[in-house]
Protein backbone atom coordinates (compact mmCIF):
# COMPACT_ATOMS: atom_id res chain seq x y z
CA UNK A 1 0.00 0.00 0.00
CA UNK A 2 1.20 3.49 -0.81
CA UNK A 3 0.71 6.32 1.63
CA UNK A 4 0.71 9.64 -0.20
CA UNK A 5 1.54 12.68 1.91
CA UNK A 6 0.03 15.78 0.37
CA UNK A 7 -0.45 19.40 1.36
CA UNK A 8 0.60 22.96 0.77
CA UNK A 9 4.16 24.04 1.59
CA UNK A 10 4.64 24.36 5.34
CA UNK A 11 1.82 21.97 6.28
CA UNK A 12 4.05 19.39 7.96
CA UNK A 13 4.52 16.77 5.21
CA UNK A 14 8.28 16.37 5.45
CA UNK A 15 8.25 16.32 9.24
CA UNK A 16 5.52 13.68 9.24
CA UNK A 17 7.42 11.71 6.61
CA UNK A 18 10.52 11.70 8.83
CA UNK A 19 8.46 10.66 11.86
CA UNK A 20 6.91 7.77 9.92
CA UNK A 21 10.39 6.70 8.81
CA UNK A 22 11.45 6.69 12.47
CA UNK A 23 8.50 4.34 13.11
CA UNK A 24 9.98 1.90 10.59
CA UNK A 25 7.95 2.69 7.49
CA UNK A 26 9.64 2.72 4.10
CA UNK A 27 9.92 6.20 2.59
CA UNK A 28 10.46 6.70 -1.14
CA UNK A 29 10.89 9.88 -3.17
CA UNK A 30 8.04 10.77 -5.52
CA UNK A 31 8.18 9.82 -9.17
CA UNK A 32 9.40 12.73 -11.29
CA UNK A 33 6.40 14.42 -12.91
CA UNK A 34 8.22 14.73 -16.23
CA UNK A 35 9.37 11.10 -16.31
CA UNK A 36 8.47 9.43 -19.62
CA UNK A 37 6.92 6.41 -17.90
CA UNK A 38 5.66 7.57 -14.48
CA UNK A 39 2.75 5.10 -14.35
CA UNK A 40 5.08 2.09 -14.44
CA UNK A 41 7.24 3.62 -11.69
CA UNK A 42 4.19 4.14 -9.47
CA UNK A 43 3.17 0.53 -10.16
CA UNK A 44 6.65 -0.60 -9.10
CA UNK A 45 6.22 1.21 -5.78
CA UNK A 46 2.90 -0.58 -5.24
CA UNK A 47 4.45 -3.92 -6.19
CA UNK A 48 6.80 -3.72 -3.18
CA UNK A 49 3.81 -4.85 -1.11
CA UNK A 50 5.15 -3.01 1.93
CA UNK A 51 3.57 0.09 3.37
CA UNK A 52 5.49 2.77 1.50
CA UNK A 53 5.29 6.50 2.23
CA UNK A 54 5.79 9.04 -0.55
CA UNK A 55 6.19 12.76 0.21
CA UNK A 56 3.98 14.23 -2.56
CA UNK A 57 2.64 12.58 -5.67
CA UNK A 58 0.80 13.25 -8.91
CA UNK A 59 -1.91 14.85 -6.76
CA UNK A 60 0.52 17.68 -6.10
CA UNK A 61 0.85 18.17 -9.84
CA UNK A 62 -2.92 18.37 -10.26
CA UNK A 63 -3.16 20.95 -7.49
CA UNK A 64 -0.25 23.19 -8.40
CA UNK A 65 -0.90 23.03 -12.14
CA UNK A 66 -4.54 23.97 -11.46
CA UNK A 67 -3.20 27.09 -9.76
CA UNK A 68 -0.44 28.05 -12.19
CA UNK A 69 -1.81 26.63 -15.46
CA UNK A 70 1.45 24.89 -16.40
CA UNK A 71 1.84 21.41 -17.92
CA UNK A 72 0.72 18.80 -15.34
CA UNK A 73 3.02 15.91 -16.25
CA UNK A 74 2.49 12.80 -18.33
CA UNK A 75 0.02 10.67 -16.35
CA UNK A 76 -3.63 10.65 -17.32
CA UNK A 77 -6.58 10.61 -14.91
CA UNK A 78 -7.35 6.92 -15.50
CA UNK A 79 -3.76 6.00 -14.54
CA UNK A 80 -3.94 8.19 -11.45
CA UNK A 81 -7.21 6.61 -10.34
CA UNK A 82 -5.75 3.15 -10.94
CA UNK A 83 -2.79 3.93 -8.69
CA UNK A 84 -5.08 5.40 -6.02
CA UNK A 85 -6.88 2.05 -5.69
CA UNK A 86 -3.79 0.93 -3.72
CA UNK A 87 -3.27 4.13 -1.75
CA UNK A 88 -4.26 6.04 1.30
CA UNK A 89 -3.91 9.82 1.20
CA UNK A 90 -2.82 11.91 4.15
CA UNK A 91 -3.70 15.55 3.52
CA UNK A 92 -1.56 17.69 5.80
CA UNK A 93 -3.20 20.96 6.80
CA UNK A 94 -2.54 23.57 9.41
CA UNK A 95 -3.78 27.11 9.78
CA UNK A 96 -0.21 28.45 9.91
CA UNK A 97 1.19 26.63 6.85
CA UNK A 98 2.15 29.82 5.02
CA UNK A 99 3.85 31.34 8.05
CA UNK A 100 5.63 28.06 8.80
CA UNK A 101 6.91 27.84 5.22
CA UNK A 102 8.24 31.40 5.44
CA UNK A 103 10.08 30.61 8.70
CA UNK A 104 11.72 27.63 6.96
CA UNK A 105 12.82 29.90 4.12
CA UNK A 106 10.65 28.35 1.41
CA UNK A 107 9.96 30.60 -1.52
CA UNK A 108 7.60 28.59 -3.76
CA UNK A 109 4.55 30.45 -2.45
CA UNK A 110 4.92 34.16 -1.96
CA UNK A 111 1.68 35.17 -0.26
CA UNK A 112 -0.86 33.81 2.18
CA UNK A 113 -3.77 34.13 -0.27
CA UNK A 114 -2.09 31.75 -2.74
CA UNK A 115 -1.29 29.33 0.09
CA UNK A 116 -4.95 29.28 1.14
CA UNK A 117 -6.04 28.83 -2.47
CA UNK A 118 -3.70 25.84 -2.86
CA UNK A 119 -5.02 24.36 0.38
CA UNK A 120 -8.59 24.67 -0.93
CA UNK A 121 -7.70 23.05 -4.25
CA UNK A 122 -6.07 20.16 -2.34
CA UNK A 123 -9.35 19.63 -0.48
CA UNK A 124 -11.38 19.64 -3.70
CA UNK A 125 -9.07 17.35 -5.66
CA UNK A 126 -8.52 14.81 -2.87
CA UNK A 127 -12.25 14.71 -2.21
CA UNK A 128 -12.99 14.15 -5.89
CA UNK A 129 -10.34 11.46 -6.28
CA UNK A 130 -11.57 9.66 -3.16
CA UNK A 131 -15.08 9.53 -4.62
CA UNK A 132 -13.84 7.82 -7.81
CA UNK A 133 -11.40 5.39 -6.20
CA UNK A 134 -10.97 3.27 -3.09
CA UNK A 135 -8.42 5.73 -1.69
CA UNK A 136 -9.19 6.81 1.85
CA UNK A 137 -8.16 10.30 2.95
CA UNK A 138 -7.10 11.44 6.39
CA UNK A 139 -6.65 15.14 7.14
CA UNK A 140 -3.72 15.62 9.48
CA UNK A 141 -2.97 18.76 11.50
CA UNK A 142 0.25 18.33 13.46
CA UNK A 143 -0.98 20.86 16.03
CA UNK A 144 -3.95 18.69 17.02
CA UNK A 145 -3.00 15.13 16.06
CA UNK A 146 -0.08 12.80 16.62
CA UNK A 147 1.92 10.31 14.59
CA UNK A 148 -0.05 7.61 16.43
CA UNK A 149 -3.28 9.01 14.90
CA UNK A 150 -1.68 8.73 11.46
CA UNK A 151 -0.48 5.18 12.13
CA UNK A 152 -3.98 4.16 13.20
CA UNK A 153 -5.31 5.49 9.89
CA UNK A 154 -2.60 3.74 7.90
CA UNK A 155 -3.13 0.34 9.51
CA UNK A 156 -6.91 0.51 9.85
CA UNK A 157 -8.54 -2.27 7.85
CA UNK A 158 -11.55 -1.17 5.84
Amino acid sequence: MLILLEGVDGSGKTTLCNQLKEQGLIVEPPVDRLDKFPYSKWLALIAKRDVTVVDRSFITELVYRTIDGKFPGTMNLAEMCGILESCKIILCETDTAFEDSMVRGEDNITNKETSKQIQQVYRIITSMLSKFTEAKTFTYDWKHQTVDDVLKFIYKEE
